[in-house]
């Protein structure tokens, strides 16, 4: 059971995906976001958010891209050579990730890449229904700069309460049917 929580709410994080404090199992709250988040309906993305402050805060958060490097899907980093992502992502256009990215239109020298080697999606994906939307991603060069998301434990208090909020982080549209945002962003959503 408590799988089945920790993948629901890993992949409601891939669709739009450390802590800014020392514990690893505190969920940071963002400020009150600039225009107000919503889930559109019959649809599973996020919509809106506010700037992720101060940038690179979220150190799992990983961009999905394909071999020009183009984003277009994003990830949470789990250990140095897997990322999680939504098995709808896995279409086979993805070739690479990269780690460090707060400012997508920008690049530096704090941003890391790291080519896929495999692609595991959930055995019972559903491309239709996304049932089991999550997904895999193995890395050949191990990401080092960046920390993993932490595990999440049950026995430590957390529990996820269907209407309970948590924050998600990534590079979503900032309006219905709008374009990505070039800034990563963070909100709180209800857990679904």
């Amino acid at each position: 059971m408590m799988t089945m929580r920790l993948a629901t709410m890993l992949t409601v994080a891939c669709h739009v995906s450390s802590s800014t404090t020392s514990s690893p199992h505190h969920v940071p709250r963002p400020a009150i976001p600039t225009r107000t988040p919503r889930i559109i309906t019959g649809d599973p993305r996020i919509v809106g958010g506010s700037p992720v402050s101060p940038p690179r805060s979220y150190t799992f958060l990983i961009s999905v891209q394909d071999s020009s490097g183009f984003h277009f899907c994003g990830g949470s980093l789990i250990a140095p050579t897997w990322v999680l992502t939504a098995a709808h992502c896995t279409t086979g256009d993805e070739h690479q990730v990269e780690a460090g990215i707060h400012r997508m239109s920008s690049s530096d020298s704090l941003r890391v890449k790291s080519t896929i080697i495999r692609t595991i999606k959930h055995p019972r994906y559903n491309d239709d229904t996304l049932a089991n939307d999550i997904a895999l991603l193995e890395l050949r060069e191990p990401i080092m700069t960046y920390t993993p998301i932490a595990e999440i434990d049950e026995s430590d208090g957390f529990s996820s309460t269907s209407g309970e909020m948590m924050t998600v982080a990534g590079w979503g549209t900032t309006s219905e049917n709008g374009f990505s945002s070039d800034v990563a962003l963070t909100v709180d959503v209800p857990i679904v």
